[in-house]
């Protein structure tokens, strides 16, 4: 319901994506392909999902995928014209790749720090170290990203490498890709980006029964992504400053639970 109050079309832009592959793998690939396109045309990190794809040499879910894709960004083209494909290279591409898109705490200093915590991702891990004052994170920030953009790809290609698996096994392997794709956004925001790793708790959940350790780590795990903390203050009772580290936390916890998820399976 949070999601959908902001208008935000992250959550569908996962349930697409696991609804193209579970269509894939029912041999439907005219369907799995609309809704895979549609996944990545909307926010781009689904397109992980074909590294496995072509590993597993799926030429046909492949090619209604770029079929679909192409019709799609034709139509958009006819209706809307050329102007929108020249800003959003021109313009708005450059701003999501280094960051500007997101400084919302230029235009409104007085939620600058709500903004800092509350941004989940990759980007945001360093920028939360940085405001608690550990030197030298702010440089390594754009190295981060990068190296966190190729281990994406090498986990898309591990997953693919790894062959065939039950239902239940595919859907944490394409849940924890997806989230892992999500966080390496420079503004993955905690209004809706831990939706995804609380999806992904559900599947691991049957995994804990006969093990108390891993029931209390996804518990823990659970609490942090359903309070969301980061992504409102906390009120007279405790500083804003906490905001910063238990954020951190929880996006710690998400980026763990995702690469686990992957790990396991």
């Amino acid at each position: 319901l949070h999601n959908f109050q902001y208008g935000q079309f992250h959550f569908a832009t996962i349930a697409l994506a696991v609804l193209a592959m579970l269509a894939f793998a029912r041999r439907r690939p005219a369907i799995g392909g609309t809704l895979l396109a549609v996944s990545i045309l909307s926010k781009l990190f689904p397109a992980l999902l074909l590294v496995p794809l072509a590993l597993h040499r799926r030429w046909r879910d492949l090619g209604w995928t770029v079929a679909a894709g192409a019709m799609l960004t034709l139509v958009t083209l006819l209706v809307s014209g050329t102007a929108p494909f020249r800003a959003f290279a021109d313009y708005h591409l450059p701003r999501l790749l280094d960051g500007s898109a997101f400084a919302f705490g230029d235009a409104w200093p007085e939620v600058a720090e709500l903004l800092v915590a509350g941004n989940q991702g990759i980007r945001g891990i360093f920028d939360k170290l940085a405001a608690m004052g550990l030197p030298g994170v702010t440089a390594a920030s754009a190295v981060a990203g990068k190296l966190y953009g190729l281990a994406l790809v090498t986990v898309g290609s591990w997953i693919g490498f790894r062959g065939d698996r039950s239902r239940s096994e595919s859907a944490i392997a394409w849940v924890g890709l997806l989230g892992l794709g999500s966080l390496a956004s420079t503004g993955a925001w905690a209004d809706y980006v831990p939706l995804t790793c609380v999806w992904l708790l559900t599947l691991l959940a049957p995994l804990t029964t006969g093990r108390p350790a891993m029931q209390v780590a996804l518990g823990l795990c659970a609490v942090m992504q359903l309070f969301l903390p980061g992504t409102m203050p906390l009120g007279d009772w405790v500083g804003t400053s906490w905001m910063y580290p238990l954020s951190l936390l929880g996006a710690l916890a998400m980026l763990v639970t995702f690469t686990t998820g992957v790990a396991l399976r």
